[in-house]
C-alpha cells in the first residue's frame, strides 16, 4: 500500500490526494474496504510483485471497490460512486447535464480563483443548453449528495428547501474535478455505468441487456463500448457546441483504457486457441 501512495505514476496518490484528502477517515475506510472488497485480487498485486520486484496495488483496484462495492455490477445505493448518466426523464440529453455543469464549474474555477457560482446562475446557464430547471436542480442535488460540488454558505446546505436553492451558491469540489478528470474518461467507469444507465436506444439497450448478467472481461468490454456509442451518438444528435466542454475530448481520453483492456481480451482469446 504504502508503495503505492508513494509512486505518483500509478494514479494512487492523486485519488487519494483529491477524493479523500478532506477527510481522513474516508481515507482509511477507502484502504479497509479495498482490502475486504470480493472485487479486490491480492493474486495480481503478487504477479507484479514477482514480475517488476515493487508490489504495487493499481489504481483500477480502487475505482473498482469505489464503483462496486462487494458487488459484481454497480449498485445504485450501495455503490460510493454516482451515476454521472442517469437521467430523470425520457430526454437523451440529460445524460450529459451533470457534465457539463461540473465542466462549466471547473471553467469559473479556472478563470477565478475559489470562484462560487450561484445556483440561480447555474440554472441560467444549463438552460443555454436546453437543460430544464427542473433537471438542474435535481443534479444539483445529486452531486452536492456525492460530494461533486459543495454549497459554499452552511446556512443554504439543505437543498430540499426551495429557498436554499434560489440563494444558494455552489463551487466544485476536488473530488468533482478528478471525476471529470481522471474518473469519468475510463473504461471503468463505462463499464460500471454501462448496466445502470437508462437506454433510450432500443437496439443498443439490447446489446447490454444481452451481456448484461456475464463478468466476463470480454462481455464487460463489450456493454462499456455499447454505452460509449450511445452516448456518442445521442452527443452528435444533440448539435451543440459548448465551449468549455467537449464530448470528444471525453472520447480521446477514454481511447488509452479501451485499447488496453482490448489487447488484454485478445491476448486471453489466443491463449485459448489450440
Amino acid at each position: 500500500m504504502l508503495n503505492s501512495l508513494a509512486r505518483p505514476a500509478n494514479g494512487v496518490s492523486r485519488f487519494f490526494a483529491n477524493v479523500h484528502a478532506a477527510d481522513p477517515t474516508r481515507a482509511i475506510r477507502a484502504v479497509v474496504d479495498l482490502m475486504g472488497s470480493a472485487n479486490f485480487s491480492p493474486v495480481s498485486v503478487l504477479e507484479f510483485q514477482r514480475m517488476t520486484g515493487r508490489a504495487q496495488i493499481g489504481i483500477a483496484e480502487f475505482w473498482r471497490t469505489m464503483l462496486f462495492g462487494n458487488w459484481s455490477h454497480f449498485t445504485p445505493g450501495r455503490s460510493a460512486a454516482i451515476n454521472i448518466y442517469d437521467i430523470t426523464s425520457r430526454d437523451e440529453r440529460e445524460h450529459f447535464l451533470l457534465l457539463v455543469l461540473l465542466s462549466w464549474l471547473r471553467l469559473c474555477a479556472s478563470e477565478i480563483p475559489e470562484h462560487i457560482a450561484g445556483i440561480q446562475e447555474a440554472l441560467a446557464e444549463m438552460q443555454m443548453w436546453g437543460f430544464t430547471v427542473s433537471q438542474t436542480e435535481i443534479g444539483i442535488r445529486r452531486a452536492v449528495a456525492f460530494r461533486l460540488i459543495e454549497v459554499a454558505n452552511p446556512n443554504y446546505r439543505n437543498l430540499s428547501d426551495q429557498k436554499n436553492l434560489d440563494a444558494g451558491k455552489i463551487r466544485l469540489t476536488t473530488v468533482g474535478a478528478y471525476y471529470v478528470n481522471n474518473l469519468i474518461p475510463d473504461f471503468s467507469y463505462f463499464d460500471a455505468m454501462s448496466t445502470d444507465t437508462p437506454i433510450l436506444d432500443i437496439n443498443i439497450e439490447k446489446e447490454i441487456i444481452d451481456e448484461i448478467e456475464s463478468t466476463a472481461l470480454e462481455c464487460k468490454l463489450k456493454r462499456a463500448d455499447a454505452l460509449r456509442k450511445y452516448l456518442t451518438e445521442t452527443w452528435a444528435r444533440m448539435q451543440l457546441t459548448i465551449p468549455y466542454f467537449s464530448w470528444g475530448e471525453v472520447m480521446e481520453g477514454a481511447n488509452a483504457s479501451f485499447e488496453r483492456i482490448s489487447r488484454i481480451v485478445e491476448s486471453r482469446r489466443k491463449s485459448r486457441e489450440p
